[in-house]
């Protein structure tokens, strides 16, 4: 596989991805927000995913930096190929794939880059059926070499823009100081009385996680760490609704 995409030129590696891309992402069975809320707790409040959290339809369509894009579509794809898990995808892609595109014009949407970064960056749990496989990813909590920020080192330009864009939320601040009762009765004073019901109903469910923590009765750390994760996703989502 890393033969082939060598082979490609940067034309034929943007056509390539673009046909990748399309098949993955459409045969995605979660939403963005099972996305998120599948990531490690530390990871939803870096200033990175924060940033891609307040990613714009305007700005997801706009195309990336013409010097960046190929570059970014091959790192990408050797990144697949290099991950046992998802390399059964890119390998049934690039058997099927026929190239018969003559036009040098190819783009990269920077929502397209960013969705495949954030299957690439191995911290989300996701299911994706395309090109005749199905997998089911778990997710890698956090490893070390492969984190998100990692990723997007590699999308310089695209990256600054994004990070330009996100706003600092003192709610989110107290989350990454892991102090999340103070972050939602933050969220509570702030939030309009539509929403309250709504914060009430998460207030008691962090109550009910932090107390199962306490007695230790969560069956597994895979459910404590998971129902933690959903709590700071619903949080940061309450949080960006309010800027």
């Amino acid at each position: 596989m890393l033969r082939k995409i060598a082979q490609m030129n940067d034309f034929q590696v943007l056509r390539f991805f673009d046909y990748f891309s399309n098949g993955v992402l459409n045969g995605l069975s979660n939403s963005l927000q099972e996305l998120f809320a599948s990531m490690p707790a530390a990871q939803q409040t870096t200033a990175e995913l924060l940033a891609i959290r307040q990613l714009g339809d305007s700005t997801a369509a706009e195309p990336m930096p013409t010097g960046e894009a190929a570059p970014t579509a091959r790192t990408l794809l050797e990144s697949w190929a290099k991950d046992e898990n998802l390399a059964p995808l890119l390998e049934n892609a690039l058997a099927q794939y026929r190239d018969t595109e003559q036009s040098a014009l190819a783009i990269l949407a920077i929502g397209t880059a960013v969705s495949m970064v954030l299957l690439s960056a191995g911290q989300a749990r996701f299911q994706v059926e395309a090109f005749g496989v199905k997998i089911s990813f778990g997710g890698k909590n956090g490893t070390p070499e492969k984190t998100l920020a990692q990723t997007l080192e590699r999308m310089p330009a695209t990256t600054k823009r994004l990070l330009e864009k996100a706003k600092p939320s003192p709610i989110i601040q107290l989350l990454t100081e892991n102090k999340v009762k103070a972050a939602l009765d933050m969220l509570e004073a702030s939030a309009p009385t539509a929403q309250l019901q709504d914060i009430y109903l998460l207030k008691a469910r962090y109550s009910n996680w932090a107390a199962t923590e306490e007695e230790g009765r969560f069956l597994s750390a895979e459910a404590r760490i998971g129902e933690q994760n959903q709590i700071f996703a619903a949080i940061i989502d309450f949080s960006l609704n309010l800027l």
